[in-house]
């Protein structure tokens, strides 16, 4: 799974805070974007890249093989 903040990095907090937890823990972990995450879906060579919702903190990213 993957906590998703905004494109302006201001909210959730349970993601910003997860974001914080990655980074002192790890070497270079950080939580993302939709958009982050849909641009690289991208260059991997996928369309129609969208959420859904599912119980948790986050949805779902969906993509499909182009």
């Amino acid at each position: 799974g993957e906590w998703l903040v905004n494109d302006e990095r201001t909210e959730p907090l349970n993601g910003l805070m997860f974001a914080v937890n990655m980074l002192v823990n790890t070497e270079s972990g950080d939580t993302f974007s939709f958009n982050e995450i849909k641009r690289w879906l991208e260059e991997a060579g996928f369309k129609n890249a969208r959420t859904l919702e599912a119980p948790g903190p986050s949805p779902l990213v969906l993509a499909t093989k182009a």
